[in-house]
């Protein structure tokens, strides 16, 4: 882990600010819950409203510029982490003593600028993302524990979903890993061979072989990029319909403003009456 370099103080301070900047998300959806509200039931006055807004504005400015320090503490942390890596790499490879220093220099431009694209970046993204999480679920949870169980699970979903489609894409990537491979070795050996082709008159069967393998290797690509493609479009729609038609229906169905106790009584007594004493306890208490 790319983080035990970093300054114990400063990832500290970073960890604090990835959480004020998670609560933006928050405070739109606060103050849009209410801005909504007021217009529905016609609750609140204009100067109400007015204040309400500026409140969350106000917020967002101050969120606003903390994030400038989220943002640059951000920066500094990979700095820090990067010189201590090439550091430490230098001083390894300056012990090795060896007379080679085409791999040392490649090490130290290449490697490890990887690292920080593949590591030091991802692993600070993974802990603004928790923290992002972490707060959505806690406020979710004071707003309607069940609605945001519900929303939980059913976000989980398409993600075992996926599953299931990982395998064929594996078969497809690996079908076109084969003919990529015997595309390539094709054109090496056609290339190498020019003069020979050209002294046995055998240009066309040669250039009709390369050709041959190219289709082959173009269509496993085309069917790869299909696969993947229908299969995003797949979990992106069943995604919607879990993340937000479900949850949004759920919410509809237990919102007494919107008939829910008439829903119940009417559609639920016949078959669940003994789930409908539960179920007028939550709407009546």
């Amino acid at each position: 882990m790319s983080l035990k370099f970093a300054n114990k103080k400063k990832l500290a301070l970073y960890v604090f600010l990835a959480c004020i900047s998670a609560c933006g998300n928050v405070v739109i959806a606060y103050v849009t819950k209410i801005m909504l509200n007021s217009a529905q039931y016609h609750r609140g006055s204009l100067k109400q409203l007015i204040l309400i807004a500026a409140l969350g504005a106000v917020s967002l400015i101050i969120i606003m510029f903390l994030n400038f320090a989220y943002r640059y503490l951000r920066s500094d942390i990979t700095r820090d982490i990067n010189l201590n890596l090439k550091e430490k790499t230098i001083t390894y490879l300056i012990a090795q003593q060896n007379d080679s220093q085409k791999d040392g220099l490649n090490l130290m431009t290449n490697d490890l600028k990887q690292i920080e694209s593949l590591k030091i970046t991802n692993e600070l993204m993974i802990i603004s993302e928790i923290a992002a999480f972490a707060i959505s679920i806690f406020v979710g949870l004071i707003n309607s524990w069940l609605l945001t169980i519900i929303f939980v699970i059913a976000t989980i979903i398409p993600g075992f979903i996926q599953k299931f489609f990982i395998k064929d894409i594996q078969n497809k990537s690996a079908i076109w890993e084969k003919q990529n491979a015997e595309y390539t070795q094709a054109t090496v050996d056609a290339i190498n061979g020019s003069k020979t082709a050209m002294l046995y008159d055998a240009q066309v069967p040669v250039i009709s072989y390369v050709i041959k393998q190219a289709k082959q290797m173009e269509n496993a690509l085309r069917s790869l990029n299909y696969t993947q493609g229908a299969i995003s479009t797949l979990i992106i729609t069943i995604a919607d319909i879990f993340s937000f038609i479900i949850p949004f229906l759920v919410g509809a169905i237990l919102s007494p403003s919107n008939g829910a106790k008439w829903f119940w009584k009417n559609n639920f007594t016949p078959t669940f009456s003994r789930s409908i004493k539960a179920n007028k306890w939550f709407y009546y208490n």
